[in-house]
C-alpha cells in the first residue's frame, strides 16, 4: 500500500495563529482548526496568517512504537496493545503493515518477522517476503527481508531475536546477537549469541535448537529453508521454516523442532527487537559477561563505565544481570534426554 507524501505526512497542526494589528489569536478545537468563526467576527482581513505544523518521528519497528508512543485523535499519548500497525522501514512514502507484540515479557516491542504454520509454498526465493501484506500469527508469513533495515540506526551493539513454538512463550527463548549479524545470512557461522530467556526445558544440540542465529539454507535439494541447525543435510531439527519440496512425505506437517519434546509444532514464530541505550540499560551487557564468564564456575566482572558504557550520565547506577547457565549439549539418546 502506498501513500503519497503530501497526504501521509501525519502532520500535527498544533495551532493556527492569526495576527491582526496587535492581537494574536489561537483557535484549535479537537484537532480541527476553525477559521470561519474568526473571519465572521472580524471582517477586515488579517495582515498575516501563520500555519504551524510538526512532523512526527517515522516509526520503523514495533519497538519504535513502544518507545515513542502512540497518539490518539486528541493528540494524547496511549499505551500500545498487541495488534497490527504500520511502520516506515525505509523512510520513504511506503508503509509496511506488521504485527506487534506490545504486552509480553521481557519488555515487549517485538516485531513479528516469520510465522511458520506449514511447509507448503515455502522456498528459498520467498523466505524473505511471503504474504507480506497480511501479517498474522495464524498463517504462513514473512518479512524477514526487512529485518536488517529495521535494526539499522540502533544505538545498541546487540539486537534481540525470539523463537517460540506451539504456543506463545513455549519451546524457544530470547537471544542477543551482535548488531552486525544479519537476519538474512546464508551460512551457519553466526554463533556468538547469548540466551537471555529460555522457554521450556530443552538443551542445545543437533536434534534441538542450535546455538546460532537462524540462517537461510540455499541448497534447493534440502527441505530446511530457515534453520538454526549446524548441518541441515544431516539433522534439521531446530528449523523454523521448511519446504515440502513437493514430496508427499513432507506435506501436511511442519519442520522438526526439538526431538521428543515438540517434534513438529503446529506453529513457530520468529520475532526481533532492536535495542536502544535508554532507561539506564547498558545494551550488550550480557555479551560482555558471556565473553568473561563462559565455561567458568565463577567469575568476576568489574562494573565499570569503561566496560559497560554510561547510558545515563550523572545518575547513580548498579549492575544487575540475569544470566542463564546452559549445560553442555547432550548427544541424541543420552540419559536424561526428553
Amino acid at each position: 500500500m502506498k501513500f503519497y507524501h503530501s497526504v501521509f505526512l501525519l502532520l500535527l497542526v498544533s495551532a493556527l495563529l492569526l495576527e491582526s494589528d496587535s492581537r494574536l489569536h489561537r483557535r484549535t478545537v479537537e484537532g480541527k482548526v476553525i477559521v470561519a468563526s474568526y473571519i465572521q467576527s472580524k471582517p477586515d482581513a488579517p495582515n498575516v496568517i501563520r500555519t504551524w505544523v510538526r512532523e512526527p518521528k517515522l516509526v520503523k519497528s514495533c519497538n519504535d512504537i513502544k518507545l515513542y508512543g502512540q497518539m490518539n485523535t486528541k493528540g494524547e499519548a496511549t499505551i500500545a496493545k498487541d495488534g497490527f500497525f504500520m511502520i516506515n522501514v525505509y523512510g520513504n512514502v511506503t508503509y509496511t503493515p506488521v504485527y506487534c507484540d506490545m504486552e509480553s515479557d521481557p519488555k515487549a516491542g517485538w516485531t513479528l518477522l516469520v510465522t511458520s504454520r506449514s511447509m507448503a509454498g515455502w522456498n528459498k526465493d520467498n523466505i524473505l517476503s511471503h504474504n507480506e501484506g497480511t501479517p498474522t500469527l495464524n498463517a504462513d508469513y514473512s518479512i524477514l527481508g526487512k529485518a536488517d533495515q529495521i535494526k539499522m540506526g540502533t544505538s545498541a551493539n546487540v539486537v534481540q531475536y525470539r523463537l517460540e513454538a506451539g504456543s506463545p512463550g513455549h519451546w524457544g527463548g530470547v537471544w542477543e546477537a551482535p548488531v552486525d549479524y544479519s537476519f538474512t545470512h546464508n551460512m551457519n557461522d553466526q554463533t556468538n549469541v547469548t540466551l537471555v530467556a529460555k522457554f521450556g526445558d530443552w538443551d542445545y544440540g543437533p536434534r534441538s535448537i542450535g546455538q546460532r542465529m537462524p540462517w537461510i539454507v540455499e541448497d534447493p535439494t534440502l527441505p530446511a529453508v530457515l534453520t538454526t541447525a549446524e548441518r541441515p543435510d544431516q539433522d534439521w531439527y531446530g528449523t523454523i521454516v521448511g519446504s515440502d519440496l513437493g514430496l508427499p512425505a513432507f506435506q501436511g506437517t511442519n519442520a522438526p523442532w526439538i526431538q521428543n519434546l515438540t517434534e513438529a509444532p503446529g506453529a513457530i514464530w520468529y520475532w526481533m527487537r532492536e535495542l536502544a541505550a535508554t532507561d539506564c540499560e547498558a545494551a550488550g551487557s550480557l555479551q560482555i559477561v558471556k565473553s568473561a564468564c563462559d565455561g567458568l564456575t565463577s567469575c568476576t566482572v568489574q562494573a565499570d563505565n569503561g566496560l559497560f558504557g554510561d547510558p545515563c550520565r550523572g545518575v547513580r547506577k548498579y549492575l544487575e544481570i540475569t544470566y542463564n547457565c546452559v549445560g553442555p549439549a547432550r548427544s541424541p539418546g543420552s540419559p536424561g534426554e526428553g
